[in-house]
């Protein structure tokens, strides 16, 4: 299975492998509930798509401001990465960093403003789930949600996220050392990651406990640890 490329807004991007495997999932996990739920799993599929594009695309436009470039954009899996040029300044790092989840928030907040409207006029009620307005409530529905709590969760001070690394800047903007701003968020992520697996594990939310297991993964070597026990 080969990646596939394309151009937006002259960023290269590249989709990877992985990210058809993820979606192909999704659409399996409905089919077994007939045509209505693979729909909906349809609709899932371009959500996420999208809103990891837009997510990525935020980094991007204002790593391309401070000209930074080149800059790559790929898509694997339920995230993105966005690699550029290493910015001297912290200040302008955390811009670049705070840019992602501000596209998701804002993309999150005109589909709320498109949803509500029709949720308070009645619009939604009674909706066939497979009629061209039933699909697009649902559409706004998922966008609202996703990229809401997702940008929102993302701000959370754990590395990798975006909120690991907006701390890990201010610190060293504050006169912190780098080695030991590492350290810091290092500590930070791990106690997080564990609330969340918690969490995850009291309300059954199984994507999340993925999501701190890497939390951890990323952050015990930066303590001396591995997720194995062994010192590095």
């Amino acid at each position: 299975m080969k990646s596939l490329h394309f151009r937006f807004l002259r960023f290269p991007i590249e989709v990877h492998p992985i990210a058809w495997i993820v979606l192909g999932f999704i659409l399996l996990s409905r089919a077994s509930g007939g045509p209505s739920a693979l729909l909906g799993g349809v609709v899932l599929a371009v959500v996420l798509f999208v809103s990891i594009l837009v997510h990525e695309l935020g980094h991007g436009l204002v790593a391309r401001g401070f000209h930074l470039g080149p800059v790559q954009i790929t898509i694997h899996g339920f995230g993105g990465l966005t690699t550029h040029r290493r910015s001297p300044s912290p200040g302008r790092s955390m811009l670049v960093t705070a840019a992602g989840p501000a596209a998701g928030l804002l993309l999150g907040g005109v589909s709320l403003a498109i949803y509500l409207p029709l949720v308070l006029a009645g619009f939604t009620e009674g909706l066939s789930s497979t009629s061209p307005m039933g699909l697009l409530v649902e559409l706004l529905d998922k966008l609202v949600w996703v990229n809401i709590f997702w940008s929102l969760f993302n701000l959370l001070p754990m590395a990798p996220l975006d909120g690991g690394q907006l701390l890990d800047a201010g610190l060293v903007l504050l006169g912190v050392k780098p080695i030991a701003a590492h350290k810091a968020v290092a500590v930070i992520s791990i106690g997080l990651a564990v609330l969340v697996a918690i969490g995850a594990i009291y309300s059954g939310w199984w994507f999340m406990i993925f999501v701190a297991f890497l939390v951890l993964q990323r952050n015990l070597p930066a303590l001396g640890v591995s997720l194995g026990g062994r010192r590095l």
